[in-house]
C-alpha cells in the first residue's frame, strides 16, 4: 500500500493529444517501482531521458572520468533501461546527454578511454554546440538516442541553428 501512494505521489502524469505522458524523477526510480511497471505496464511505451553528472567526464572538474563516483552513474542508469527493455513489449526509447568527453583535451584517458567506453554504452554521440539551440553559453554536449539513426540525427543538428541573441537587452 505504501508503495502505491508512493508511486501516485511521485508519478506527474499529462494528457494530451490522447497520450499519457507519465514523469518520474530519477531518484523516485527504485527495484520496487521498477517491479510494479513490469508487472502492472508491461505493454507500455516508455522514453527515457536522462542525463548524468558530468563533473568528472568535464575539463573544469577533478578528471576522474568514469572512476568518479558522479559519472559512473551512468552505469545505474543505463541499468534501468535495460531492464525496461528486457520486461516490456513495447519499445523502450532514451535519449541521454552529456559533456563530450571526447573532446576533453586535459585528459588523455577521459578523451579516448571513457568516451569510448560511454559511445559503446549507449551508441554513437550526436554532438552539437548549444548556442545553436539557443543556449546564451557555448557548451558542446553529446546526445545518445535509440529513436533514430544518428547520422540522420547528426545532420539534422548541424543543420538547424537559431540566430543568436543579445546578452545585453
Amino acid at each position: 500500500a505504501n508503495q502505491r501512494r508512493n508511486i501516485k505521489r511521485e508519478r506527474k502524469s499529462v494528457t494530451t493529444a490522447g497520450l499519457r505522458l507519465e514523469a518520474i524523477p530519477g531518484d523516485a526510480i527504485t527495484p520496487a517501482l521498477l517491479h510494479h511497471w513490469s508487472i502492472h505496464h508491461p505493454h507500455t511505451f516508455f522514453l527515457v531521458v536522462a542525463g548524468w553528472p558530468c563533473q568528472d567526464l568535464s575539463m573544469a572538474g577533478p578528471l576522474t572520468g568514469l572512476r568518479g563516483a558522479r559519472s559512473s552513474l551512468i552505469t545505474p542508469l543505463l541499468g534501468i533501461i535495460q531492464h525496461l527493455q528486457g520486461t516490456h513489449t513495447a519499445p523502450v526509447g532514451y535519449l541521454l546527454e552529456n559533456v563530450v568527453a571526447a573532446f576533453n583535451f586535459s585528459s588523455a584517458e577521459i578523451r579516448e578511454r571513457d568516451a569510448a567506453c560511454i559511445d559503446a554504452m549507449a551508441g554513437v554521440p550526436i554532438i552539437t554546440d548549444a548556442a545553436r539551440h539557443g543556449s546564451y553559453a557555448h557548451r558542446c554536449r553529446a546526445y545518445w538516442t535509440n529513436l533514430g539513426d544518428a547520422s540522420r540525427l547528426q545532420a539534422a543538428m548541424d543543420a538547424f541553428c537559431l540566430p543568436l541573441r543579445s546578452v545585453c537587452r
